[in-house]
């Protein structure tokens, strides 16, 4: 497999919903919980104010999001 260098890389997350801590429902692949595994590029959540939930269920292993963009604001997660 080919190394991804991190050093000024920015990934842009899909979810389904987002809660204020950068943790996400996606569509069930795992793919970017993997990718970040591997690797930790900047990252920002891009979604509907009202798809960001107060809570959303989370495993050990999920990764959260650097930042959260919504058509109302911006959101640090760390």
């Amino acid at each position: 497999t080919a190394s991804v260098e991190t050093q000024n890389v920015l990934c842009l997350v899909p979810a389904i919903v987002y809660d204020r801590r950068g943790y996400r429902v996606g569509y069930g692949g795992g793919y970017y919980d993997r990718f970040f595994g591997k690797t930790r590029p900047a990252s920002i959540g891009i979604v509907y104010e009202e798809f960001i939930l107060k809570n959303v269920p989370h495993g050990r292993y999920d990764i959260t999001v650097d930042v959260i963009v919504s058509e109302r604001g911006i959101y640090a997660c760390k």
